[in-house]
């Protein structure tokens, strides 16, 4: 059995598409991240087309903080939160959560990981999502609509509460993998 940490590993992976106009909003929350003092428990990846890399990126860690650009037909700029349960058990439409651009999708990698156990599942996975504007971008398109960056800023805000609140507990709530 591996020694007890003192503070639970979290690890934070943007996923998205550089040249696909707001596909890249994950990328742009991990680039963020990246560039500010980061505590010494948490790991910031920009993951671009990951697919079942994943796994690699949140291997033995305690909390997954997930960030991708979705199409749900929502107002362009929402930000909806998801834990690992109901990516897997599939509540939402197939294209909700963008990521099938990128290899496989978020959900087999959390499929996948949740098969073998631990350590290739976090303990806790948190998602975030951001409504992408229809009308912006597309395939060679570079920038964020004005309302995808907005909602950027939100999800990290949203990302620093969580650090604080796992990091207090040891735990975030509901979203515990099963």
């Amino acid at each position: 059995m591996p020694p007890a940490r003192s503070s639970p590993t979290i690890v934070v992976v943007g996923i998205g598409n550089e040249l696909s106009g707001d596909d890249a909003a994950g990328l742009r929350v991990a680039r963020t991240l990246k560039h500010e003092p980061l505590p010494p428990h948490v790991s910031v990846y920009e993951a671009g087309m990951a697919g079942f890399r994943l796994i690699d990126l949140w291997m033995d860690s305690d909390l997954c903080i997930v960030v991708d650009a979705m199409d749900a037909g929502e107002a362009p700029g929402t930000v909806r939160e998801f834990d690992a349960g109901e990516v897997v058990s599939s509540v939402f439409p197939e294209q909700e959560l963008s990521v099938s651009s990128h290899g496989a999708r978020l959900k087999e990698a959390l499929e996948l990981g949740g098969a073998l156990g631990p350590p290739y599942i976090p303990r806790d996975v948190r998602v975030f999502g951001i409504q992408m504007d229809p009308g912006q971008g597309g395939l060679g398109t570079a920038g964020l609509s004005p309302c995808v960056e907005q909602a950027c800023r939100e999800v990290i805000t949203r990302i620093h509460e969580l650090w604080r609140t796992y990091r207090r507990q040891g735990v975030v709530q509901p979203g515990t993998v099963a």
